[in-house]
């Protein structure tokens, strides 16, 4: 499917842009270093018959040891939320209601290409969204969209939300080879529904000091981000070492 794209050359053109945006609907972003198809981090890992298994087991081990460092008990929607968060190979992928957010993500690590940085910007249907009481987490047939709840200080800094990925893997039905058939899976920026309302903006590598300069003026950096000691530490790093390359 063909996405809409739209380029910008600085932070003001961006944001000037996004305010005549309808502020009836949900607006989301994500912000990535390269223009990869939007697809959970646990199916670039498995896609194969055994992303279930593997699902199960990941979340398990989780849900068995995550008390060990969070004391408060979780219910399985804000447990894989949680997990995102920290690194967790989940179906979920991230999101944010604040595009400035998106666009921290889109340059804040360094690299080896002078390929273009993306934020993607997803309006919100409201069939879309997650019914906690109707929608299982597991078994989500079609891609739905959830707010985070507030159960960290990441989570509330970022502005959470996510989207579910539900792989089209149809367990009951053999294939030749007598294993469950593995589908195409459903990629956001595939997918004929929620396609129609992404639109995917540009912005030049080059730009990335210049921007993420702009965006630490507006409080947004790794401390925000990051709100603990390793956010603290890593921001840190960063600012001393871009000193020396000045010098």
């Amino acid at each position: 499917m063909d996405i809409e794209e739209i380029s910008f050359d600085s932070v003001h053109s961006y944001l000037q842009y996004l305010s005549n945006l309808d502020k009836s609907v949900k607006n989301l972003f994500r912000g990535q270093k390269e223009d990869w198809s939007l697809d959970c981090k646990l199916l670039r890992l498995v896609n194969d018959e055994n992303f279930y298994k593997i699902e199960q087991q990941i979340f398990n081990q989780f849900k068995e040891n995550y008390q060990s460092f969070y004391k408060t008990e979780l219910n399985d929607w804000n447990l894989l939320s949680l997990g995102q968060h920290y690194g967790l190979p989940t179906r979920l992928i991230d999101w944010t209601t604040d595009p400035l957010i998106a666009l921290w993500f889109a340059f804040e690590e360094e690299k080896n290409n002078e390929n273009d940085r993306v934020v993607f910007g997803l309006v919100v249907e409201e069939d879309s969204i997650v019914s906690f009481e109707r929608d299982k987490l597991f078994g989500c047939r079609f891609i739905k969209i959830f707010q985070a709840q507030p159960i960290d200080q990441r989570v509330i800094n970022q502005e959470a939300w996510f989207s579910i990925q539900p792989p089209k893997i149809y367990g009951k039905g053999k294939g030749g080879d007598g294993l469950p058939n593995f589908n195409d899976y459903n990629t956001l920026s595939d997918d004929q529904i929620l396609g129609y309302n992404l639109t995917k903006f540009r912005f030049k590598n080059s730009l990335r000091q210049e921007i993420l300069d702009e965006i630490d003026k507006a409080g947004i950096n790794r401390m925000k981000i990051f709100p603990d000691l390793t956010g603290l530490c890593k921001m840190i790093e960063i600012k001393e070492i871009e000193k020396l390359k000045t010098l």
